[in-house]
């Protein structure tokens, strides 16, 4: 990263993290459903909580079919993903996901990428979602709306992709956690998204 990039994530930093909606993204919960992930022994229930927090449903009073549709697809895929031994690799995880989730979600990228981000979030495996990706393409652009070749994540290397840059903005701000950046890159993301 530029000195440019490099000064706006200081100088903003903790004003975009500020602006990051605990409501619909509660910490406790979060927190809760890694544990149990990390642990591979989440439940029908806390899987069900996990998809809800990705999708922002929380505090929702419904939740819609597709999202239910793909909440029953991986409470009854899990057994399946524990046996397979796929769980011990994070590539191997997002892949087995993929496999097991298509036409589920359209597309299944960001419920497969985040499950991987719950079962190796020890070995930094970021949540990726369109907010995010758009801020780490924003700042790899020197602070211009680039033109990037496309609009959402969709593959393996854009979650590696993204590590990458969270481990770059840990150097410039080595008191933060890799959770602080995300939720910095997340409401970065939001505020930059075009205006249609």
């Amino acid at each position: 990263m530029n000195n440019k990039t490099q000064k706006y994530i200081i100088n903003n930093f903790n004003n975009f993290e500020r602006n990051y909606n605990y409501l619909k993204y509660p910490a406790d919960i979060y927190n809760k459903i890694k544990s149990v992930f990390s642990k591979r022994t989440p439940t029908s229930a806390q899987i069900k909580d996990a998809l809800n927090w990705k999708y922002g449903n929380i505090g929702k009073s419904g939740t819609s079919k597709n999202h239910k549709n793909i909440i029953k697809r991986v409470q009854r895929h899990w057994p399946k993903f524990i046996k397979s031994n796929t769980f011990k690799n994070e590539q191997d995880t997002f892949y087995w996901w993929l496999k097991m989730l298509p036409r589920v979600s359209s597309p299944p990228y960001i419920t497969v990428a985040f499950i991987t981000h719950l079962v190796h979030h020890k070995k930094n495996i970021p949540i990726i979602d369109q907010h995010n990706y758009r801020a780490m393409n924003y700042l790899k652009g020197n602070l211009s709306l680039i033109q990037s070749p496309k609009k959402k994540p969709s593959n393996w290397q854009d979650i590696i992709e993204l590590k990458c840059i969270i481990e770059q903005i840990a150097q410039i701000i080595p008191k933060k956690s890799n959770e602080e950046i995300d939720k910095f890159l997340m409401v970065l993301g939001k505020s930059i998204k075009p205006k249609k």
